[in-house]
């Protein structure tokens, strides 16, 4: 079986184990990283990454107020229907 070939994450091109330590970009890719910065995706993708976590702790926010609004109406009801039972 052949081993798996790993690519590039921005060009897809081969990558080589360089002193033998396995990257994830080639060396054009690195020197032009370390040259211009990030690529625009790279910054885009973080972003997109950021707000999906903002949205995701926000609606968590929500379904835990709303999971305590129904405790709340349910313990309501039952003492309300244990006041019933005494009257």
């Amino acid at each position: 079986m052949a081993g798996l070939i790993k690519k590039c994450c921005n060009c897809r091109s081969d990558l080589h184990e360089i002193n033998g330590t396995a990257t994830v970009q080639c060396e054009k890719c690195q020197k032009n990283e370390a040259k211009y910065g990030k690529y625009q995706i790279s910054k885009l993708n973080g972003v997109i990454s950021q707000r999906d976590a903002c949205v995701l702790e926000k609606d968590k926010r929500q379904l835990l107020k709303e999971k305590e609004e129904a405790v709340q109406a349910v313990h309501e009801k039952y003492r309300l229907a244990s006041k019933q039972a005494k009257k």
